[in-house]
């Protein structure tokens, strides 16, 4: 929240408290006050209207039948003695209400009468012979209230000026320091974001480099197994090609060596076909003129021909990748048939070959000893499987227990050539 909506919200909120504090301090004192000071009048108009009535009694009682005709006794009943200055008035009254003597109506009056009021009867031989009304005067307690209200008016004007600016003013100084808290934090935020940019694009070029030099130590790879399969196949095989037609020549003389020529041809016919194997392995030359599930129906009737396991095929479709990503695929297929050839004593494998979108999926599985993948290290085979797919941004699972054969999954993206 910016600090000026918070310390708008904050005087918006303070505003009605401190209203409500001035005003219940300059208006309680002088309601306790009025409540206490009118208690007081009327408890002593009762006491006054009592001693009254108690004068009227006597003058009734010497004179039960004139009494009310003798007005000044009457008088002298109802007069104040000196301390009783703060009666406003007094009344008496018979029994059906009919006014006997008032101060009023003789003119006597010492104050205000909108003061309490109090009421205490005559009684004459047990029974009520007149009333006595005194009220009292209420200057005095107006004139204190007054000055009451007036202290209670300023201390609450002044209660609620203070419970008003000093606390927005503390909080607007906080506010402060909080703005100057969240920008710095927002100048913080924008410079992790900027080194995470920074970090990020280090890193993906680090990332593109590591994989670069990744595809170019495949690739040097590649090159460096095409060398040594042109060596052997220009080298060897012509040579052992040599051997072959002199044998040969031998042979079409039995007289001189002609179980020895024989055994020779057979050897080297055997070499040869080893050979063209192995260059086979080195250098996927099916890539050259064929589409990748031509290429590896090609590899795995090779390896059934080759080991008398009983080896299937299926592709989803004709499929044409681009190269790298086919060499890969082409020589993960390569090394899991060699790991059958060499480790699982299987009697049947099944490859199958899916492509979907830009992915391209190959499963190999085959029914032999399988092997508990938890227990066992890998090989450098299932390496080499899981770090040629790691190469090109894909991943290789290897599924396996024992007795119960193995199945290795491929997955790759399509990568461009270049």
């Amino acid at each position: 929240m910016p600090e000026g909506t918070l310390s708008r919200h904050f005087t918006r909120r303070m505003l009605p408290l401190s209203v409500s504090a001035a005003l219940l301090m300059a208006a309680t004192p002088p309601a306790i006050y009025r409540v206490v000071a009118w208690d007081k009048l009327g408890a002593q108009a009762g006491v006054y209207a009592s001693h009254v009535g108690e004068n009227l009694r006597h003058i009734i009682e010497r004179e039960p039948l004139l009494w009310r005709y003798n007005s000044g006794k009457i008088v002298r009943a109802a007069i104040f003695r000196p301390g009783q200055r703060d009666v406003a008035e007094v009344r008496i009254t018979d029994c059906a209400g009919a006014g006997l003597f008032s101060t009023e109506g003789l003119g006597v009056t010492t104050g205000q009468k909108g003061g309490p009021s109090a009421w205490a009867p005559v009684a004459v031989h047990g029974r009520t012979a007149a009333w006595v009304q005194v009220r009292m005067d209420h200057g005095y307690e107006i004139g204190v209230l007054a000055a009451i209200a007036a202290v209670s008016s300023i201390l609450g004007l002044a209660l609620g000026l203070a419970l008003f600016f000093y606390p927005v003013t503390v909080v607007r100084g906080q506010a402060r320091v909080v703005g100057d808290t969240l920008r710095r934090i927002e100048a913080a935020e924008a410079d992790i974001r900027a080194a995470n940019r920074d970090l990020c694009e280090r890193v993906a070029a680090a990332t593109a480099e590591v994989r670069r030099l990744s595809e170019r130590v495949v690739s040097i790879q590649e090159d460096e197994r095409g060398r040594i399969a042109r060596d052997i196949h220009d080298g060897i095989g012509q040579a052992l090609a040599a051997v072959q037609i002199e044998l040969g020549l031998a042979a079409a003389h039995p007289e001189e060596a002609a179980p020895h020529a024989a055994r020779a041809a057979d050897i080297c016919e055997e070499t040869i076909r080893d050979l063209r194997r192995v260059v086979h392995d080195l250098r996927p030359v099916d890539l050259g003129a064929s589409t990748l599930d031509e290429a590896l129906r090609a590899v795995t009737e090779r390896f059934e021909r080759g080991t008398g396991i009983e080896t299937s095929f299926s592709a989803s479709a004709k499929t044409n990748v681009p190269e790298k990503t086919a060499t890969c695929i082409l020589r993960v297929m390569q090394e899991a048939l060699s790991n059958v050839r060499r480790h699982a004593a299987a009697h049947e494998v099944a490859v199958s070959l899916d492509v979907e979108g830009s992915l391209v999926r190959m499963k190999i599985e085959d029914d032999g000893r399988g092997f508990d993948t938890s227990a066992k290290a890998e090989g450098a085979g299932i390496r080499g499987i899981r770090e040629r797919c790691a190469f090109l941004g894909g991943e290789a699972l290897i599924e396996s227990t024992a007795g119960g054969g193995t199945r290795v999954s491929v997955r790759l993206p399509i990568a461009e050539d270049g």
